[in-house]
This record gives structure tokens, sequence and C-alpha cells, in this order.
């Protein structure tokens, strides 16, 4: 989840971030744990796959890795 918040930091919304983990009602995935790297991307642990995922940003797309 993305909370995002006013600009004296107090509660503003919440919106889902990453999705994906659950398909008709079963889990595919798991996310365990997370990391940020010196570029900035966000590494998600997925213990039920073994994998991890990497959230990075590019401006105006959606990149799966």
């Amino acid at each position: 989840m993305v909370v995002n918040l006013k600009s004296d930091g107090t509660f503003y919304s919440m919106e889902p971030f990453i999705t994906g983990f659950i398909e008709n009602n079963n889990y595919i995935g798991r996310p365990a744990d997370v990391l940020v790297i010196k570029d900035g991307s966000l590494l998600v642990s997925d213990d039920y796959n073994g994998a991890v995922w990497r959230v990075s940003y590019k401006a105006g797309s959606i990149v799966r890795q």
C-alpha cells in the first residue's frame, strides 16, 4: 500500500502499490521483505516463489522485470 500524506504529514489517502499476488482467491506469491537499492529501485522478496521483484520508476510506463 502507498500512504499519501498532506503537507503537514497527516494522513490523506491510501492505495494499492503492488498487486497480483492473489488470483482467484489463491496465493500465487507472497511478498516478505523490501530493500531500497542505490538507484532508487525497490526489491521485493517473494518467499512463495523464491523470487525477487525489482520495482523501478520510468515516467509514463510500467515495466515488469
